[in-house]
């Protein structure tokens, strides 16, 4: 059996990080090998170490979307990954493009098969059609499977038919999966339709285009750093998790979100924590727990009304007013920008 690659496109927000989590654990659980490659808004990858929680071999490419500023990027690091790891699946997550089948050409020299996956916010489908329409459009005429998510956060059948209906004039060739990555509700099928869909290489759009992507058409700002945080003495998780709804909460008031997200890793765990709507409450896709002298705190923003100075300064002075109430210092990590493997 040849090596599948697998493109899961999608609005910033719509929980493809959370299906890549859950399918590349059942991937593991068959003893599948696979390969991780994110790529994030910024200087600061975010995702990499909660998706490393599934065991896969997880590369994270930052500073821009894949399909137009770094192409030989992503070239370089899925060379990487196939001479030194070798793995018999390789699952993209590319940054809000505008055309996945871009970005399913390039990891098809590396694969023998290609699957490119819409995934859906059930949510705020409804707005981002509205306000950005073609784009969604783009995303999913190229879907050869849609998995409408976040169901569980959706009580009206007909709102999901509705959704489902919508897709499906746009794509008719792709089939529907209705799934919560967050609840698993549908993930089991969502799981066994997606191992035994025939996977081929989709043909690709012209390379004129390829600088449309979700912050270009959503004209949004972005703000990433990476921190240390080293407390004066053990810390419960209960008030780290505090602090990160602190941080998400005070830029929401001042800001249009558009996906505000933070992952804390330490020994005892991964926080991943995220905000996509202004009326929205920090979800909070994984926890930690126990008591905690230090941790690595990633937070990336991206924002429809403030600009990237605004929202790096709201951000530093509200983490330096949370050192000194939950007694921290905090370093701020350098910058990196190669694709070696991620360590935690």
């Amino acid at each position: 059996m040849g090596r599948n690659g697998i493109v899961f496109a999608g609005f910033l927000g719509s929980g493809k990080t959370s299906l890549i989590l859950g399918i590349a654990k059942e991937l593991a659980k068959r003893g599948v090998r696979t390969a991780i490659v994110v790529n994030e808004i910024g200087e600061i990858g975010v995702d990499g170490e909660f998706l490393k929680t599934t065991g896969a071999q997880t590369y994270e490419i930052t500073e821009g979307c894949i399909c137009c500023t770094l192409k030989k990027d992503l070239e370089s690091t899925l060379s990487e990954l196939a001479s030194n790891y070798n793995p018999d699946a390789i699952l993209v997550e590319p940054t809000g493009i505008a055309f996945p089948s871009v970005v399913a050409k390039v990891l098809g020299k590396y694969t023998s098969s290609t699957l490119i996956i819409g995934v859906v916010d059930a949510v705020r489908f409804a707005k981002l059609y509205r306000e950005m329409r073609e784009f969604v459009e783009r995303q999913l005429r190229e879907a050869k499977i849609t998995a409408i998510n976040k169901i569980d956060a959706i009580r009206s059948k007909a709102e999901l038919e509705t959704i489902a209906e919508i897709t499906r004039q746009i794509n008719p060739n792709s089939k529907i999966l209705f799934v919560s990555a967050k609840t698993k509700e549908g993930f089991e099928e969502f799981v066994r339709e997606l191992l035994a869909e025939e996977i081929k290489e989709e043909e690709t759009v012209e390379d004129a285009d390829l600088e449309i992507n979700s912050i270009t058409e959503a004209r949004a700002s972005w703000f990433s750093k990476e921190l240390y945080l080293k407390f004066e003495r053990p810390t419960s998780a209960f008030f780290v998790k505090k602090i990160v709804e602190e941080i998400l909460n005070r830029i929401k008031g001042f800001g249009d979100p558009l996906h505000y997200k933070i992952v804390v890793s330490c020994r005892n765990g991964v926080l991943k924590a995220g905000i996509t709507e202004k009326t929205g409450v920090p979800s909070f896709d994984s926890d930690i727990s126990g008591w905690i002298n230090e941790c690595k705190m990633k937070v990336l923003f991206v924002d429809r009304s403030l600009p990237q100075e605004k929202i790096g300064s709201l951000f530093e002075d509200h983490i330096f007013e949370l050192s000194n109430t939950f007694k921290f210092k905090v370093d701020v990590l350098a910058k990196k920008h190669d694709h070696a493997e991620v360590r935690t």
